[in-house]
């Protein structure tokens, strides 16, 4: 009777490793690939989100459709991405998540418009704050296609399913916490780094 069921969850593990549950942060094996859920802290300065303005350690920029009703086939193009290494605060300790440009991120999604007139003065701060002019992103923005924004959010609740690295080179910035160095989180040999914020992984 049993056997069936664990059939069946093996099979939903391996089709979505964050369905699974969280492993213990405070019983970590360096070389495991494990599921992890806490609250995402920034390691340094975090970015400005292009559209929202909120700080983040991740985000990317998609087209979305054109606001007007046109449509041209390119919904769902990447324009724009970045991303940092993050502080990842479980219950029982903390990790440093390490991307490491081969990271997969289902997270909730903004949309803005160009007739959204917070939404450009926002992107043309962002623009000036970080050096980047991103013609390719302005020009479809202001040619009234919506732009889907992704935002890995400091203070968001998160899950992440990664491989156990090394101990990272710093004590994690939490007050009390034990002065050893947090192992890391790091994509695993056999696929990506996968982080989401949907209920149905935390």
């Amino acid at each position: 009777m049993l056997r069936p069921v664990l059939d069946h969850l093996k099979r939903v593990f391996a089709a979505d490793p964050l369905a699974g549950p969280a492993a213990d942060a405070a019983t970590l094996e360096i070389g495991a690939t494990v599921k992890l859920v806490g609250v995402v802290r920034a390691v340094g300065e975090p970015w400005r989100a292009p559209f929202t303005g909120g700080e983040c350690v991740s985000f990317i920029v998609r087209e979305g459709p054109h606001w007007n009703g046109r449509t041209d086939g390119s919904t769902g193009r990447e324009l724009l991405a970045r991303s940092q290494d993050f502080w990842l605060e479980c219950d029982g300790g903390t990790v440093l998540v390490r991307p490491e440009g081969w990271s997969e991120y289902s997270l909730s999604v903004t949309e803005a418009r160009s007739d959204d007139e917070t939404a450009y003065a926002r992107f043309v701060a962002f623009s000036e704050r970080y050096g980047m002019e991103h013609r390719e992103t302005l020009s479809a923005f202001t040619n009234e296609m919506v732009m889907l924004e992704e935002t890995l959010a400091v203070g968001a609740r998160v899950a992440v399913h990664g491989a156990v690295g090394p101990r990272a080179e710093r004590p994690a910035p939490r007050a009390g916490y034990r002065s050893e160095r947090p192992l890391t989180l790091v994509p695993p040999p056999e696929g990506k780094l996968r982080v989401s914020d949907r209920p149905e992984h935390l």
